[in-house]
């Protein structure tokens, strides 16, 4: 199951970052205020902690790992706290 772990997050941070582009392409009128692109941003972070955890699946040990492990949830709570902040933002435009 471990060798499954850094090919999986590799995948999933190549789909992530293939959605930002699509959605970033699509709304891109709609996502120019500062709200927006604090979503946008947020949404980049996502895959960005997906290439933090794949790095974490080559690692051999879970003391080893723990380091980028820690820091993907970082990112992830980045991207959470950005799009929190952006919807807040635009909730009084719209």
């Amino acid at each position: 199951m471990k060798q499954l772990l850094e090919p999986v997050f590799t995948l999933l941070t190549g789909v992530g970052f293939m959605l930002f582009l699509a959605v970033a392409m699509k709304l891109r009128r709609r996502m120019s205020d500062r709200g927006g692109r604090m979503i946008l941003f947020g949404y980049l972070a996502f895959p960005l902690s997906f290439l933090l955890f794949s790095f974490a699946g080559r690692e051999n040990t879970l003391n080893k790992a723990s380091d980028m492990i820690l820091a993907g949830g970082g990112v992830v709570m980045l991207a959470m706290l950005l799009i929190g902040g952006g919807l807040h933002l635009r909730q009084g435009r719209d």
